[in-house]
């Protein structure tokens, strides 16, 4: 039964991992949106993502649990570590990250169709969409090396601080303007 347990939890944090993937891509379309229906529709694709959420984190919660009461102890500093991560995870996730994608699709309810306005364009351009979404994919990432390489308490809250600390990271790096490249005719003038 051990095995059994340990490959669901695997797969729902694989099934996770895979929506919080669908989340970013979401959340860069809005990013890009230019029209008020667009958005609406993308932000209708992340409301139906961000459902699946508190499933997975319950079913990983359970599952977990019957690991962990199985082999382990609830005092494993390991063990410990990967919850708080999770738990980490789901508030920021729906805590924050939630509360601004409420917010954007009040915004986006209200709004006329057509071209998008500019307080519409301040709250599809957050930064924090970003950044959060991939520190938040940083976050599980170590969550899972946590869980595979079973580090001392220290070790394993520096991997969480890292794993965060390189997603929000990516996260603003994928989000920072780019210099415009030349076109071919423009280095051919220089």
């Amino acid at each position: 039964m051990y095995e059994f347990v340990l490959f669901l939890h695997l797969v729902t944090l694989a099934a996770a991992f895979l929506a919080m993937g669908v989340m970013l891509n979401c959340v860069m379309r809005l990013r890009a949106a230019t029209d008020v229906s667009s958005a609406r529709a993308t932000c209708a694709a992340l409301a139906g993502i961000e459902k699946v959420m508190p499933a997975a984190t319950v079913l990983l919660l359970v599952t977990g649990g019957y690991l962990t009461h199985a082999r382990w102890t609830w005092t494993t500093p390991w063990i410990d570590v990967a919850i708080a991560g999770l738990i980490a995870v789901t508030i920021f996730g729906g805590g924050v990250l939630g509360g601004r994608a409420r917010s954007l699709q009040r915004a986006l309810t209200e709004a006329r169709s057509g071209g998008v306005d500019a307080a519409t364009a301040r709250l599809l351009a957050d930064p924090l969409f970003v950044v959060g979404n991939v520190a938040n994919i940083g976050l599980v990432v170590a969550v899972m090396f946590v869980m595979v390489v079973k580090p001392a308490l220290a070790g394993g809250i520096v991997a969480l601080v890292v794993g965060a600390a390189c997603g929000a990271f990516a996260g603003a790096a994928a989000i920072r303007p780019r210099a415009a490249v030349p076109t071919a005719a423009q280095r051919a003038e220089a």
